[in-house]
């Protein structure tokens, strides 16, 4: 993994941010669908998954050209990102996980997240 390089500002505007949404770039620098999905923080990176798991079709326009935008929903902080894959047998999962139940614990789709589909679409957030 390579070292982060986020603006404070904008980490944590992201990552505090209850809803964002994901917009994958196509080949040719076009924008394809968003996708409004949360956000995790661990430490100074961002990751999001895919509720969805790794047949959503944001997820595998993400991974088509691993480039893309993550936005605050409704406006605010926003980033042109790399899209890196995160294995799901990573330690930083278990993080991300918890991460997951703790943010969104009003929320009962939280544990679904931590299930293996989405676990299987785990992203880490490169700022570019």
């Amino acid at each position: 993994m390579t070292a982060s390089t986020w603006k404070p500002e904008t980490l944590a505007a992201l990552g505090d941010a209850l809803e964002v949404d994901v917009t994958p770039f196509g080949p040719d620098g076009s924008r394809r669908p968003s996708r409004t999905i949360w956000s995790i923080r661990v430490g100074d990176e961002l990751y999001v998954r895919s509720w969805k798991g790794p047949g959503a079709v944001w997820f595998r326009d993400a991974l088509a050209t691993h480039q893309g935008e993550i936005a605050v929903t409704g406006g605010g902080a926003s980033q042109r990102v790399t899209f890196e894959e995160v294995d799901a047998a990573a330690p930083v999962q278990t993080q991300i996980s918890a991460t997951y139940l703790t943010k969104y614990a009003a929320d009962g789709y939280a544990s679904a997240m931590n299930e293996q589909g989405p676990l299987d679409s785990t992203l880490r957030l490169l700022p570019r």
